[in-house]
């Protein structure tokens, strides 16, 4: 087996071997994962077989004495195709976890990729860690919709949407992020002192190199917008990567109503992902925000993270 550490050259077959992974995802596209790369010491692996074939990609980056994958995505284990087996995938984290020890790094913490993210099954990666004597790092709980029978409107989603309608509230996608990028930043500021992980130059740069899977739907009355959500749309997944709502979106259930349209847009074709709803990772549940989420009838799915000391 062969193991290379991934540099710039190594984009198209980092990405041409990725089109075919059965868990990828748009993140692990070397375009979004570089735009963020001088906040991360990119330490991402190629691995080979002895004939020099790719069986699997490693999005990592490095920190102090530890490996993270990644510190700059939501989650990211090892990708690989369908045609793996799982006893390749055993010997695949052994010689990662060999190739990392050999540097002097201590640590591995592994963000494991959620099953809904899967086009396939893909648990082999959780299986080889046990092997190797992994730990829980954190769980942290997601909330998402699987299928239209699972849709069940608390009564005050059902107040919400209907108000909106009777305020007359434009809803739609909008390729302009400038003004709610702006509503964004106030309400994250004012609620948790936060910024944006993404700023507006990002954000909007992404959104161009990936317009199928990046989008934002908002909305207006009187071309002022008053809620939105910036969706990340995969293969199986539309998933909500920021939502904010005004004062006045609050008086009319805005948010509510953007929220039913994306679920209407998506919900016969992907799952519907509203994103964690933990704390201090994952020792605390937000309650109220996870309150929000199931008012849409959202079921619990969990993010698992390990760790290991190699």
């Amino acid at each position: 087996m062969k193991i290379r550490r991934y540099c710039a050259a190594h984009q198209k077959e980092w990405d041409d071997y990725l089109h075919i992974c059965k868990n990828k995802h748009f993140l692990f596209y070397r375009g979004f994962m570089d735009y963020h790369h001088d906040r991360f010491t990119d330490h991402s692996l190629i691995i080979a077989d002895d004939e020099n074939r790719i069986v699997s990609l490693f999005p990592a980056n490095e920190n102090g004495g530890s490996i993270y994958s990644h510190q700059g995505l939501t989650f990211g284990g090892l990708l690989y195709s369908n045609r793996i087996r799982t006893e390749l995938v055993i010997k695949i984290v052994h010689e990662v976890l060999a190739y990392y020890r050999a540097l002097g790094f201590k640590s591995l913490f592994y963000k494991a990729i959620p099953w809904i993210y899967h086009l396939l099954p893909a648990e082999e990666d959780v299986f080889a860690l046990s092997l190797q004597q992994a730990t829980r790092w954190k769980i942290e709980v997601s909330s998402s919709l699987v299928s239209r029978e699972q849709l069940r409107y608390s009564k005050g989603k059902k107040w919400s949407v209907n108000c909106a309608k009777k305020a007359g509230l434009s809803i739609g996608f909008c390729e302009s992020y400038k003004d709610y990028w702006d509503l964004l930043s106030a309400v994250l500021m004012e609620k948790h002192g936060a910024k944006p992980v993404h700023s507006l130059t990002e954000i909007t740069k992404l959104a161009e190199m990936f317009p199928t899977n990046i989008k934002l739907a908002v909305a207006l009355h009187d071309q002022l917008v008053y809620a939105g959500a910036v969706l990340f749309i995969s293969d199986k997944v539309a998933h909500f990567q920021y939502m904010a709502n005004s004062a006045a979106g609050k008086e009319c259930g805005a948010l509510d109503a953007v929220i039913d349209f994306v679920i209407e847009t998506y919900i016969d074709e992907r799952i519907i992902d509203f994103g964690i709803s933990t704390e201090d990772d994952g020792r605390v549940l937000n309650k109220g925000l996870i309150a929000q989420k199931e008012g849409f009838g959202s079921g619990a799915v969990v993010h698992r993270s390990y760790r290991i000391e190699i």
